[in-house]
């Protein structure tokens, strides 16, 4: 039996494989079909004879009669040789025609370039005179004359007819003259209309295709896909002469004269795109701010060459052109070595795009020989490049859809399945009517302390290995129930908790199946080349009645660790009866979350006082959450437990982006210079997403960072961790104040300061408290002081809470002072009255 994965894979490939050489078979076709018809209007040589001579008038002033006088001066030279030039000059050609048999012919001279500047035909007879009978000027409202400048005239049988012609573009410098007898002509002009309207067919399907793909997705990867394609239109269109039958004379003018900035628009747009397709954008990357910089710098440049002449313009622009297409190419390349499969496409899609576009400026710039199909290669190569980049874009669309699913399934940093897939597992059991289930939830020991002292992904390849060798040891046993896909039967939650469901609830089955988890946690794991063993505790959930909602059971297991901990014990079945501080916290816990997301949490600011000039300073802010029954939740209580159920990084964030709108208002009531102090944790720092955060909100709020100073606590594990070590950096560097609170308490001490680039330290109010009643904390406080000023550190004293500490603390030179003696911590609308109450300094 065939295995439907393996054919899955392969016939998505095949059918891709398929369809693209059906499409250049059938373009291949076309082209060959086109090429063949355009072959056949060329003049045979045999009948009819040419040559051709020039003259480059530079001074531009001399009339027909008196460039016919000078003709001796003019140069015999094929009519595809003649080198026009990027210049301000006219071209002055002598064209002969001489008929070798006796049949009339009706003659067609294709003057192939639809931006002419001057286009006057004389006929000249035998005594050298010359005859006015074409001017181009004379045929503004023909629109096929301007798309295709031509000139009919007879040949008959022996006859000879020599032409004089005045020449001069404003465009592309290359003026190919091509002649045709019978109906060469308009097949010809059949076979580039019918070119052109593919090319807008091509142009309208992938419009259409983005609009929808926009208004699906809200993505602005297809809008700049449709500044390309409106741009390229436009370029194809007007330099071809095409405009002409879409457009009215003036406007086809005008996008004329401004075909260098639609070119920029070109670049400008496909650069953006690039930058949009690879998500170099989402990934905040030194590339996509480069590429924002040279696409500004292109506009600006744009804009700049609008007051030069076309020239000018043309040069600066082919002097630039390459540099933007190869460094396109570099950041498509640098994808290709990533699991952007569409990049793939994308990179095919430009090697007709570059090809077109090189081969048509250097047809026009008269570098190479002119055809129809150099004439046209810019379009043929965007009509190549469309089908590819429909490709591209349709896979570029499916594996974002997969990226968002695994967004929500799996943790991005270790690809371990998310808690919300057990949820989920236990909802549909229960909607099965399957109650005989349990949850496990099994914290591993010491990961929490050695996490501070590693990298952020040796903690990840650590859990990794935990994850494998757990569904390894599960991958028989149909007991564990698969939560995705296969082979994966364990999840992890935000706060680091393994999660296994298991459809048994016997104690004899349970007891064997924790004993083997508890078991292989005791295998060596290698952290940093350092083999250690972790051990684990284990808390167990049972299913008694599908009555209790699904958060609740999982919360119930890892209460059960806490439960196993307290009575010394490897596992725990959660005890609801007998532990009820535990149903407590359950309970509470679930109130936060509720609490949480109805914005029920608010922001209190407790002054600081600068203690040389007795002047408000700033305040610090503290979160407090009023239950409905009017219970303030202390936060000793509050932040523990918003940590244990995986809460507290939401709860920061929204600390922060609350104390800077708090902050921009006290700014605009008038206080400039007041200081905003924000508690962050240690795992706040280690987050590898918290400097973006930070760095975002401080741009959508528009606030001085100098203003704002952010505390951290447990300098001993900052230092080991340099992550947060350099996120402090950055943070510096945007000029934020550091300051290290709880200073004296644990492992806090100076030597951990000075290895930090911290501006600020809190002295734990411990201190404060016992600074009258213990002499000696005196002199560790006067220390302390001390040694921050050699280090430009300054030094708050937080718990003030009478007048003799802070004399005590002013005496010693400590910087700043806070605590009740000044105020209890304050909602914002009282503190600001505080504040206006105390502009001048405090009554004393």
């Amino acid at each position: 039996m065939i295995n439907n994965s393996r054919l899955t894979r392969y016939s998505k490939p095949a059918f891709i494989a398929i369809f693209l050489l059906l499409t250049i078979f059938v373009l291949q076709s076309a082209i060959s079909f086109l090429h063949q018809y355009t072959q056949k209007t060329v003049v045979v040589q045999d009948n009819i004879d040419t040559s051709y001579r020039y003259f480059i008038d530079r001074k531009q002033t001399a009339s027909p009669q008196t460039i016919m006088s000078m003709s001796s001066q003019f140069i015999l030279e094929d009519a595809d040789k003649i080198p026009y030039d990027l210049a301000d000059q006219t071209y002055w050609i002598i064209g002969n025609y001489t008929n070798n048999s006796n049949q009339n012919n009706n003659m067609v001279l294709h003057i192939d370039n639809a931006m002419l500047d001057t286009l006057e035909i004389y006929q000249v007879d035998q005594f050298m005179n010359v005859n006015l009978v074409y001017s181009l000027a004379n045929y503004q409202a023909d629109n096929l004359m301007q798309t295709f400048p031509h000139f009919q005239f007879q040949l008959g049988g022996y006859q000879d007819i020599t032409l004089l012609i005045k020449l001069k573009t404003y465009g592309p410098p290359e003026i190919p003259l091509k002649l045709y007898k019978g109906n060469g002509f308009s097949l010809n002009v059949t076979a580039s209309i019918g070119l052109y309207g593919a090319f807008v067919g091509c142009i309208i399907l992938m419009a259409l295709y983005n609009i929808v793909l926009y208004f699906a997705i809200k993505d602005k990867v297809y809008l700049a896909y449709l500044a390309y394609l409106a741009s390229t239109f436009l370029t194809v269109t007007s330099l071809n002469g095409f405009g002409y039958l879409l457009f009215s004379y003036d406007l086809q003018q005008w996008f004329q004269s401004h075909i260098i900035q639609i070119n920029i628009i070109i670049i400008t747009s496909l650069l953006l795109f690039t930058c949009y397709f690879l998500q170099y954008d989402q990934e905040k990357s030194s590339i996509y701010r480069i590429s924002v910089f040279l696409s500004i710098m292109l506009i600006i440049l744009g804009i700049f060459l609008q007051f030069t002449d076309l020239i000018t313009q043309a040069k600066a622009f082919f002097a630039i052109q390459p540099f933007f297409y190869l460094y396109a190419i570099a950041i498509i390349v640098n994808k290709l070595t990533t699991t952007f499969t569409w990049a793939r496409f994308y990179f095919i899609s430009w090697l007709p795009l570059l090809t077109g576009a090189a081969i048509q400026p250097l047809a026009l710039l008269n570098i190479i020989d002119s055809s129809f199909w150099t004439n046209h290669a810019f379009l043929i190569g965007v009509m190549f490049e469309t089908i590819f980049m429909a490709f591209a874009l349709g896979e570029r669309m499916r594996m974002s859809e997969q990226q968002k699913v695994a967004t929500l399934t799996y943790h991005q940093e270790t690809k371990i399945l998310k808690s919300l897939n057990l949820a989920n597992r236990i909802k549909q059991l229960k909607a099965q009517g399957e109650k005989r289930f349990t949850v496990l939830a099994i914290e591993p020991e010491k990961i929490s302390t050695v996490s501070l002292y590693i990298e952020n992904h040796e903690v990840n390849n650590l859990y990794k290995s935990i994850e494998r060798g757990l569904n390894s040891l599960f991958l028989y046993n149909d007991k564990v129930e698969t939560l995705f896909n296969d082979q994966q039967k364990v999840c992890i939650d935000e706060t680091g908790i393994i999660f296994v469901l298991f459809k048994e609830q016997q104690d004899e089955e349970l007891s064997v199946f924790i004993e083997s988890i508890l078991r292989k946690f005791k295998e060596i794991y290698c952290v940093k080349q350092v083999n250690f063993p972790l051990g684990a505790t284990v808390g167990v959930a049972i299913n008694h009645s599908n009555d209790i909602k699904t958060e609740a059971l999982m919360q119930q297991a890892k209460l059960a660790i806490e439960q196993a901990k307290s009575a010394h014990l490897p596992w725990q079945v959660y005890q609801e009866d007998s532990h009820k501080k535990d149903a407590y916290l359950l309970d509470l816990a679930a109130e936060m979350i509720t609490a949480f997301n109805n914005g029920e949490f608010e922001l209190l600011h407790q002054p600081q006082v600068d203690l040389k000039t007795l002047k408000v300073c700033g305040s610090e802010v503290l979160i407090r959450w009023t239950k409905s029954d009017g219970t303030i939740v202390p936060n000793s209580v509050l932040i523990p437990l918003a940590t244990d159920i995986g809460l507290i990084k939401s709860i920061s964030r929204w600390v922060f982006k609350q104390a800077l709108k708090q902050q921009k208002e006290i700014i605009d009531t008038g206080y400039q210079s007041h200081l905003i102090s924000i508690n962050m944790t240690n795992h706040d720092l280690a987050d590898q997403d918290f400097y973006p955060f930070v760095a975002q909100t401080i741009k959508e709020n528009n606030i001085p960072t100098e203003n704002i100073a952010i505390e951290l606590t447990e300098p001993g594990t900052l230092i080991n961790n340099s992550r947060i070590v350099e996120n402090m950096k950055r943070l510096n560097t945007l000029g934020f104040i550091l300051s290290v609170d709880d200073f004296g308490e644990g492992d806090s001490n100076i030597s951990h300061i000075s290895k930090l680039p911290c501006q600020e330290v809190k002295l734990d109010n411990q201190f404060i408290e016992s600074l009258l009643s213990l002499p000696k904390q005196r002199q560790i406080i006067a220390g302390t002081i001390e040694i921050a000023k050699s280090l430009n550190i300054e030094v708050v004293a937080e718990g003030i809470n009478n007048q003799e500490q802070e004399l005590q603390l002013r005496e010693l030179g400590c910087d700043i002072g806070q605590g009740y003696f000044y105020s209890e911590p304050l909602v914002l609308s009282e503190y600001l009255k505080w504040l206006e109450k105390n502009r001048l300094g405090l009554n004393r």
